[in-house]
């Protein structure tokens, strides 16, 4: 049922028919690893940029980055305690190669990474409360968690209200058995961009330090945890500086089709001032991104792309100002 679904995926509506109608992505695009033994808290918070101890309730997920010892991000991912063991979440194109690295980290530690069974699948739950069992149905704050069984849910940030559902086979098949339901990957992409939450993917990896895209102000930073790689370089920028660059919410009218990674400009210079880090095509020629730019020209009505004929800064739904960066900037006047 579900490889039906994936091959029926390239046809499906960006939204459903009526707008106020439960929908469902198949997240086909996205892998889950699991991380058990005994040493699995210890290792994980030695490697990412959030506190792992802080699922220790198991009530509650995060957002996390993994990043270079320069800061950099390898990946940006959910992370679920389930039982002894966590659940990571990321897109399939660099799971492999992430996993790959942190086994090289885990030396004589007791920790084991696999991916998930194959009869588990991702789905992404679009103001669809009402088909899942009350169990499976997480209070709104966002990261929320709840379980029943196998099936975890997660909730994340956006409206109408969505949910992350890693759902056994059972579940899976009875949630898409409706195929008037399915809508495509680009739906939660586009939730994503207008929720102001980034995602890592191979042509950005290493490009942004995780205030860049605004990480630390929808939680996917502690900056009170220990050390982790990369942490110097972050916590610096956080008590010593303002952020150069920030992630911007952007409508964008291109004649040719627009990819993760292209270069934004702002007109009279030839060095790009900013990339775009996820984009969604809304129509013929219409897209919705998130960019991370230079914040000095971030307002410019001028801002291109090398296809674009018109750039249109939107609302984030959240302020680009952090504590210490207000702080900073109070002390500099």
């Amino acid at each position: 049922m579900l490889e039906k679904l994936r091959n029926l995926a390239p046809t499906l509506p960006l939204f459903a028919a009526d707008a106020a109608e439960p929908a469902l992505s198949v997240l086909d695009q996205y892998s889950a690893y699991r991380i058990s033994g005994d040493d699995a808290e210890t290792f994980l918070q030695g490697q990412l940029s959030n506190d792992v101890k802080h699922l220790c309730d198991s009530q509650r997920g995060q957002l996390t980055s993994y990043c270079t010892p320069k800061g950099r991000m390898l990946a940006l991912f959910y992370l679920i305690k389930a039982e002894s063991s966590y659940i990571a979440i990321m897109p399939s194109e660099i799971a492999e190669n992430v996993f790959k690295r942190l086994q090289m980290f885990i030396m004589r530690s007791k920790v084991e990474i696999s991916p998930l069974a194959d009869d588990y699948s991702l789905l992404g739950l679009h103001q669809a409360d009402s088909l899942l069992s009350q169990e499976l149905i997480p209070s709104d704050d966002t990261y929320a968690i709840a379980s029943q069984g196998n099936n975890v849910s997660m909730r994340i940030a956006g409206q109408p209200s969505r949910l992350l559902l890693l759902a056994d086979e059972d579940l899976a098949n009875e949630l898409t058995q409706n195929e008037s339901l399915l809508v495509g990957n680009d739906r939660w992409q586009l939730a994503d961009i207008e929720a102001g939450i980034p995602n890592i993917f191979a042509k950005t990896q290493e490009s942004f330090i995780p205030q860049m895209t605004n990480l630390e102000l929808i939680d996917g930073v502690n900056f009170r945890k220990g050390c982790y790689p990369g942490q110097e370089v972050v916590a610096r920028l956080h008590y010593l500086g303002t952020a150069k660059r920030r992630m911007y919410r952007l409508a964008i009218n291109a004649s040719e089709r627009l990819e993760i990674n292209t270069e934004v400009f702002v007109e009279g210079s030839e060095q790009a001032i900013g990339h775009i880090v996820n984009v969604v095509e809304l129509e013929p020629g219409l897209y919705s991104a998130l960019a991370v730019l230079r914040v000095e020209h971030a307002n410019n009505a001028l801002l291109h792309t090398d296809y674009s004929s018109k750039i249109e800064q939107l609302k984030l739904p959240y302020s680009l100002t952090s504590e210490s960066e207000a702080d900073n900037n109070a002390g500099e006047k």
